[in-house]
């Protein structure tokens, strides 16, 4: 261990002491950034660091907290003393959140603004040594399964919560949250944030995977897994402790158990391209029956890449240990068979028990080529889910009576090239501008009866006109329309009754966490 200071502990009177200090310091994401006055997303390194300085030299206690738990900087003993009063420093070494010396007081943990609230979590700098229990804050790929979140659900389950940044996101919008995780550290961090945010929704429990929900069914189950591909077991939040890929294959197989019917599991993913196997199907193969699910690939890396950046970005080696780190541990993929490792995130649902075609009717979805994501994502892929739904049991002929819309996010691109003598139509691409940001292109007929789906006339009146205009055959036209429409309706350009759009305005902000 090298963390070599006080554990933490959890002391709810200290807790709140500490939460109400931080709020006097107007510690948050708008209250820090007018302080050192600046609009801009912070991110804090050695070129901003002597900026903040400039700004927090009164020895006020916003001064004191933000370089305390903000920088991660010593602060001189008298000052702390003031910024802390009424409450002895004495408490807060105690409960392992500074160290004192004879001259001076330094961080033990690191605070940063969230959503209008802040998180508390173990601070790391880049090639430093962690402890095998240390405890993340919220990085890129949680922030990304905060993407997913769906649009209405009344009981969560965030697993492997770690410092349990996901988990009180979730607890300001539903009933009860309970969040787990392995490492006893994380379990006490994610307590404290819970007290820190003042979100009385969340429960915490200590345990793997699935067994701390006791049998329990949920709406909606979300996990940021320790899915790293790696030959040992070296940190709790990064090494899951299966061969390969074999973490997220057993949450994936043993969500539906704890899933109410219609719920969902939102999770990150990594998994292995195998020689000889189609990602595709290996990744179908993991799920259970009675379950739909959609995965899209969000980045790709040859085994040496994926290796590199992970010992880069938290085993900081160098010279000969990074060297024989390395061998051991491509060696190992590669003998594996491993051509490729992909990241990616998954949405998988219990099938409600009212499903049209019944449980044998599941789907499956690998999006790639996704240029990014925002805020909405979750409820686009509420769209899918519901789309599926309303289509799943319609005949060609049957969808041809529907009267579809097009979404309002839906952008229509064609691209033309010059003849000299005038532009000829090149493409015709369909983009999603909202949620998940991805194209697709389509056949020119198609994209002419797209033109007129207002919710109102049916896709069989629109086929009509255009095989009339055309002077082509109506039931050749019916079935490439059919096809057609279906596939834009489940990618989400086209909604059919009864599916609404999500509305623009949803209060759900991005993501505003300041590092």
């Amino acid at each position: 261990m090298s963390r070599n200071a006080p554990p933490l502990r959890f002391e709810l009177a200290v807790a709140e002491a500490f939460r109400d200090l931080l709020d006097e310091a107007q510690f948050t994401s708008d209250g820090i950034g007018q302080y050192i006055a600046t609009t801009e997303t912070f991110v804090v390194n050695d070129r901003t660091v002597p900026r903040v300085f400039r700004r927090t030299n009164n020895g006020t206690r916003p001064d004191t907290f933000i370089r305390l738990f903000f920088l991660g900087v010593p602060v001189a003993l008298e000052q702390a003393a003031r910024a802390f009063a009424p409450h002895p420093l004495e408490d807060f070494a105690r409960a392992g959140f500074i160290t004192i010396s004879d001259s001076e007081v330094s961080p033990l943990i690191q605070v940063v603004p969230d959503e209008g609230g802040r998180l508390l979590f173990d601070p790391a700098g880049l090639n430093s040594e962690m402890d095998s229990d240390h405890v993340m804050g919220i990085g890129p790929s949680s922030n990304e399964v905060g993407l997913m979140m769906p649009g209405h659900f009344e009981r969560a389950a965030d697993l492997g919560t770690g410092c349990g940044g996901l988990a009180v996101r979730w607890a300001r919008r539903c009933a009860r949250v309970l969040a787990t995780d392995i490492n006893p550290r994380a379990v006490l961090m994610a307590r404290l944030n819970a007290v820190v945010n003042r979100v009385d929704a969340l429960e915490v429990r200590e345990g793997s995977l699935f067994e701390p929900l006791r049998g329990e069914q949920f709406d909606f189950i979300s996990m940021n897994p320790p899915f790293v591909l790696a030959p040992d077991r070296k940190f709790i939040f990064r090494d899951g402790g299966f061969d390969g890929d074999g973490f997220v294959q057993a949450v994936i197989r043993g969500a539906p158990a704890h899933l109410v019917p219609g719920g969902f599991l939102r999770m990150t993913v990594a998994w292995a391209c195998v020689k000889g196997q189609r990602w595709q199907d290996r990744i179908r193969s993991w799920i259970p029956a009675g379950c739909d699910a959609w995965i899209t690939t969000r980045i790709k890396q040859s085994v040496p890449t994926y290796v590199e950046s992970w010992i880069h970005e938290s085993e900081g080696l160098k010279g000969d240990a990074y060297r024989l780190r390395f061998n051991h541990w491509a060696e190992s993929l590669e003998e594996s068979g491993i051509e490729e490792i992909r990241t990616g995130l998954l949405c998988m649902r219990r099938r409600p028990e009212s499903a049209p075609g019944g449980s044998a009717a599941t789907w499956f979805e690998a999006a790639e080529d996704i240029d990014g994501a925002d805020h909405t994502g979750g409820l686009l892929l509420d769209r899918f889910f519901a789309t599926r739904d309303a289509l799943g049991g319609l005949t060609d002929d049957e969808l041809l009576d529907l009267p579809f819309r097009v979404a309002p996010d839906a952008r229509f691109v064609q691209d033309t090239y010059s003849v000299g003598e005038g532009w000829v139509p090149e493409s015709v691409v369909l983009k999603m501008t909202r949620g998940f940001h991805y194209r697709v292109a389509i056949d020119g007929r198609i994209a002419g009866v797209l033109a007129y789906c207002n919710g109102v006339r049916t896709l069989r009146s629109l086929a009509d006109e255009l095989a009339i205009s055309l002077g082509a055959s109506f039931e050749q036209l019916y079935g490439a329309v059919a096809k057609g429409s279906r596939r834009l309706a489940e990618l989400g350009f086209l909604l059919p009754p009864g599916v609404e759009a999500f509305d623009v305005s949803d209060d759900r902000k991005p993501v505003t966490t300041m590092v």
